[in-house]
């Protein structure tokens, strides 16, 4: 049998321990939430002038084809993949966000060099030969919300990017409906046959009311990209809330104990 102290010892031990792991968990929780409301990216308005600096493609797969580039169709290997680009809008702090190439038509500026470009719908991207139509604009976020991962492997992101470009290549200007031409080697076959699986998704009109991202482009004198517009007050309100939902039980048994 339990004497009345050590019963009074164990019951207060274990509300203390809960209160302090929930206290615990809550500090962690406004920490990281602190930290993100930091490293929040800015709102991007559509017209606002947008540094976009392409610091690199990875994850990426190098696939070998024929590009429709203005200067003269090029014939070789590219880096198909996420870009990772360091913006800042409106002489704002930088920050990073992933994106991907939505201009088959133009080379990239030389790497760490900034652009600066001018934030758009994405129908209205990439610059001419394009734009791309509405309905490839509309099928580009239905593929993103559908296949795109900010921890997805090479062979994933290259696939998608491919998808990217065969959607604005068929549906711009110059395009005429036809696709890319890529070659044969194993990598590109690979990454190819994949994208034409998404293609065939995105295409299929049972999934025409599929989820959508919430996706822009960034033009200028360089590559156009498409970038997810970043997540704003209300994700960090919920995170909030959720971890004062955490807290709520040991304030209340703490309420309780002092009734008894």
């Amino acid at each position: 049998m339990v004497s009345e102290s050590k019963q009074f010892k164990k019951d207060f031990g274990m509300k203390y321990a809960i209160k302090q792991t929930a206290a615990a968990i809550l500090t962690v929780g406004l920490v990281a939430l602190s930290s993100t409301a930091v490293k929040a990216n800015p709102s991007i308005p559509l017209g606002s002038t947008v540094s976009v600096t392409d610091v690199g493609e990875a994850p990426s797969l190098i696939v070998y084809g024929t590009f429709p580039v203005v200067a003269g169709a090029y014939t070789g290997g590219v880096y198909a993949g996420i870009n990772n680009l360091l913006i800042s809008v409106n002489s704002g702090p930088s920050f990073t966000v992933q994106g991907f190439c939505i201009d088959p038509f133009h080379y990239s500026l030389p790497s760490n060099r900034a652009d600066n470009d001018t934030a758009v719908a994405l129908a209205n991207a990439p610059k001419s030969p394009g734009p791309m139509s509405a309905t490839a604009a509309t099928e580009l976020e239905q593929l993103w919300a559908k296949y795109f991962s900010p921890t997805m492997d090479a062979q994933d992101a290259a696939s998608l990017q491919v998808a990217i470009w065969e959607l604005v290549a068929e549906t711009s200007n110059s395009g005429a409906g036809e696709p890319l031409t890529f070659q044969s080697d194993a990598t590109t076959a690979g990454v190819v046959s994949e994208a034409a699986g998404e293609l065939a998704w995105v295409e299929n009109p049972a999934n025409i009311n599929a989820p959508t991202a919430n996706l822009i482009a960034v033009t200028g004198s360089g590559q156009d990209y498409v970038i997810e517009v970043p997540d704003s007050g209300p994700t960090l309100l919920m995170l909030a809330g959720s971890l004062m939902a955490l807290a709520a039980p040991t304030i209340l048994r703490k309420q309780a104990s002092q009734k008894a």
